[in-house]
């Protein structure tokens, strides 16, 4: 599997994909702006709240791209798309600002993917959303004791975490084959996410 769970600098797991396409839509204010995200597809919605926009177009994009296969998820800030039907080069998704921001995304994102040549999905909650104190510590240790303070932190975490989901599947569109790439990236997101239960987003 071309794919790598770290952790962050504030203690999340974060899958790292070489090829299989992970993208994180904010519904921040920018979304809320007339024909934000429809630039991508040439129209808008008549929907108001920002999943609905943005599933119409998903819907749109489908019909017009039929031989795509796209899994849609709900997140605490917004949503997740995950490309299933093919695999993309990292680098030349994060050179291409004006496909990928149409989204919403973030440019560190797009940064990310040019320097790290990787895609990313975040698979634990951000601590303060589960009631946890941030890491007191930050890798490299600089001595035991400072490992063990993270590690305690981390079991605290831990714990908290399993209250919690990070995404929830909404739907599933177009090509129902998967990549073989995608296959086995796709079974550890959604379970490592929690993305098929009911636990609360965080």
């Amino acid at each position: 599997m071309s794919a790598v769970v770290t952790r962050n600098s504030y203690g999340c797991q974060v899958l790292n994909t070489a090829r299989v396409l992970f993208l994180d839509v904010d519904f921040s204010e920018k979304l809320e702006k007339p024909g934000f995200l429809a630039r991508l597809f040439g129209g808008g919605s008549a929907k108001s709240d920002p999943m609905s926009k943005l599933l119409a177009l998903v819907e749109k994009w489908m019909r017009q791209n039929p031989e795509w296969g796209l899994r849609v998820y709900r997140t605490k800030a917004g949503a997740r798309l995950m490309a299933t039907h093919d695999v993309f080069d990292p680098v030349q998704v994060g050179n291409d600002p004006a496909w990928m921001s149409n989204w919403g995304v973030d440019p560190l994102y797009l940064r990310l993917c040019r320097v790290q040549k990787c895609f990313r999905a975040r698979l634990t909650p951000k601590f303060w959303r589960c009631n946890v104190d941030k890491p007191p510590v930050r890798w490299p240790f600089e001595n035991t004791a400072a490992e063990t303070a993270f590690k305690d932190w981390q079991r605290r975490y831990e714990n908290a975490s399993r209250s919690f989901s990070v995404c929830r599947l909404l739907n599933t569109y177009g090509n129902t084959r998967l990549h073989p790439e995608v296959e086995p990236v796709l079974r550890l997101h959604d379970e490592a996410t929690g993305a098929l239960g009911t636990l609360p987003l965080a």
